[in-house]
């Protein structure tokens, strides 16, 4: 009995940390067509009562293409609104294949990925723009 909640804790210590490194992804495969693939994520939310847009890390795994970094949020000034949402990642799809796509966030995906025309958020002044 011992081993076994010795087994659940060690799974749980050192599991969590990875979960939570990337809250949140998606996996799409895209038609075997060119054009742009585009998706949605929320900023990391923290500060006082998680009220505030922190930055956020992206990670994308396409094929031979791997990429990762921190989005960060426009800076806000004291006693100005607080407007930054997220980011719109556009990704271009330059060959005719179908090879399968993998994003991974702390943030929140509120978009899955997509082939297509840009979201409503592209023309929103509080999503930031990301191409890769």
């Amino acid at each position: 009995m011992r081993t076994y909640t010795l087994i659940a804790v060690l799974c749980l210590v050192f599991l969590t940390p990875l979960v939570a490194a990337f809250a949140d992804s998606q996996s799409y495969t895209p038609p075997p067509q060119k054009g742009d693939i585009y998706v949605v994520v929320r900023y990391r939310l923290g500060g006082m009562g998680g009220m505030y847009a922190q930055p956020t890390s992206l990670s994308v795994l396409w094929g031979a293409f791997r990429k990762s970094g921190t989005i960060r949020p426009p800076q806000v000034g004291p006693g100005k609104a607080m407007g930054a949402k997220g980011f719109v990642l556009k990704l271009r799809h330059t060959k005719n294949d179908s090879v399968e796509l993998s994003v991974g966030t702390d943030g929140r995906i509120t978009q899955a990925p997509y082939q297509g025309s840009p979201p409503g958020e592209w023309s929103d002044g509080d999503y930031y723009h990301v191409e890769w």
